[in-house]
């Protein structure tokens, strides 16, 4: 009984998690399209955190402010917004400028990277940036890159493909470096007591990702608090580094290189996740609320779906460049298109994530 409670427990600040993160993440990716909405001008209906029916809010000016019953995300609601709503009002947004329109859509992954830029500097100032002396070798699995290659228990590592990992970024940028490069040679420099040594190992090809065999302790790991405009710099930094390393890794596995079981996570796997970042402690569970931030701002600025962002915007620029609106009926065929994709994806998420803890 005190198991099955437990369990009941875990589920439930799983979801509770869940619904914390993704309300702040598209609540903030949605602010942004209302704050550029009302700079140029344009009629905002409604701002809610959350969806279906209306639990609270007010109304400020023209928009209704609300909170909604069902808490994971939320939504911006604009005059005209779609070409069948168009009221031919000027405050309408299908009345705006093309590059104004371009410019409310890219608000909200832009402001989807503005808050993983703010978490990441608020945790280095308050918290501070995680600093090591070595990441020392402490497990190798037997017949692995890594045996073959001599490297020992109580090396230190110092550098990899001649860059030095001294930071938490600095080895997470030694694995994306291990991880990118399967089956092709690999330079490491270690330290054995007081002698410098360099290896050269290929890592194993485990579902498109390189893998050494070997496991690393950080050694005098420490925390030291960053200054405002030296957080700043980290946080924008560390947030770049991600976003790099999400394309890359969306990349590879259309490419074929990498796992999509390994790489993406849908609703199951990111409430998984919020359960026990949310169980680590609030610095954990901020910094997975950013590294979220980053996965849906790319999301809806990279993938050509119509209804997302980024597709809405690539169909404005292919208006700019044929000088004329596509046709309602195009732009509601575009609409449903984007519908059944999205509903796709979202089915194929839920497969993986189905696949990733179910025993078979």
């Amino acid at each position: 009984m005190a198991r099955s409670n437990g369990g009941t427990m875990d589920v439930l600040i799983s979801i509770a998690a869940l619904s914390l993160v993704l309300g702040v993440v598209v609540s903030v990716h949605e602010f942004g399209h209302l704050i550029v909405a009302k700079l140029f001008g344009v009629c905002v209906l409604t701002f809610s955190f959350g969806f279906g029916k209306r639990l609270i809010g007010f109304r400020l000016g023209e928009t209704d402010y609300r909170i909604s019953l069902v808490p994971l995300g939320g939504y911006v609601s604009l005059s005209g917004e779609n070409p069948g709503d168009s009221s031919g009002n000027d405050r309408d947004f299908t009345s705006k400028p093309r590059w104004q329109r371009v410019l409310i859509l890219f608000a909200g992954p832009a402001m989807n990277g503005i808050l993983a830029i703010v978490i990441f500097s608020a945790i280095f100032m308050a918290v501070g940036q995680t600093q090591a002396t070595h990441f020392v070798v402490e497990k190798i699995e037997p017949d692995s890159p890594a045996s073959i290659s001599d490297l020992r228990i109580g090396d230190k590592l110092q550098t990899a493909g001649g860059r030095p990992v001294g930071s938490l970024k600095q080895y997470l940028q030694v694995i994306q470096y291990i991880e990118n490069n399967p089956d092709s040679p690999i330079s490491l420099e270690i330290l054995r007591g007081n002698e410098p040594i360099d290896i050269i190992m290929t890592p194993d090809n485990r579902d498109g990702k390189g893998k050494i065999g070997a496991g690393f302790n950080a050694s005098d790991l420490r925390k030291e608090r960053l200054g405002p405009i030296s957080a700043f710099r980290e946080g924008t930094s560390l947030t770049s580094f991600f976003v790099k390393l999400t394309l890359e890794s969306v990349g590879e596995v259309i490419l074929g290189k990498r796992s999509a079981k390994n790489s993406f996570a849908g609703p199951i796997g990111i409430a998984s996740m919020s359960g026990s970042a949310a169980s680590q402690g609030i610095v954990a569970l901020l910094g997975l609320t950013a590294l979220i931030s980053i996965s849906v701002g790319l999301a809806n600025l990279v993938l050509p779906i119509p209804i997302l962002d980024g597709g809405k915007i690539y169909i404005l620029f292919a208006e700019m460049i044929r000088r004329k609106d596509f046709s309602a009926r195009i732009q509601q065929r575009l609409a449903i298109t984007g519908l059944i994709l999205i509903a796709a994806l979202f089915a194929v998420v839920i497969y993986i994530d189905l696949m990733r803890i179910m025993p078979f």
